[in-house]
């Protein structure tokens, strides 16, 4: 969406990707222009407050995935943005990581101990929208059908 800001091809771009939908939400018609129509508290918080990478003391959260062998302050757009789950590799750091964008055939978060996705494809016909409480490992999921679960992970 930040993106989509640049021109005419990087709004496209985002359209094909779900930012059709995501202008539809605002009740926008899928123009260029009307971006300009977003709250600008909107874009205040997506330029200042949303972060490629975070990090604490036990985790990483990313969006895509990680180099394994590069810091994370000096992990590229590219890797944080589109690296893919199925090539995940533990990271150096020895911290577990968390990431989405390689929606998972299931349905559900896959574990592979030193990385977790939780793209389980909300955005698919029967995908599921989901929530992990790190304490405990319990997952929580709704989809558009109003079908509620949890489980541990």
């Amino acid at each position: 969406m930040m993106e989509a800001r640049k021109g005419k091809s990087d709004f496209e771009y985002w359209l094909d990707n779900g930012g059709d939908t995501t202008m539809k939400s605002y009740g926008l018609p899928t123009h260029w222009e009307s971006l300009s129509q977003i709250p600008k508290s909107h874009w205040y918080f997506l330029d200042s407050q949303c972060v490629d990478i975070a990090e604490t003391e036990d985790y990483i959260f990313v969006h895509g995935g990680l180099d394994p062998q590069v810091p994370i302050e000096d992990q590229s757009k590219e890797n944080t943005h589109w690296n893919r789950f199925d090539k995940a590799r533990p990271h150096y750091s020895g911290k577990i990581y968390f990431c989405g964008h390689t929606p998972q055939p299931n349905g559900k978060p896959t574990h592979k101990g030193f990385a977790v996705c939780l793209d389980t494809g909300v955005f698919l016909p029967d995908g599921w929208l989901s929530c992990l409480r790190l304490d405990d490992g319990m997952v929580f999921q709704t989809n558009t059908k109003g079908i509620v679960r949890k489980f541990l992970i």
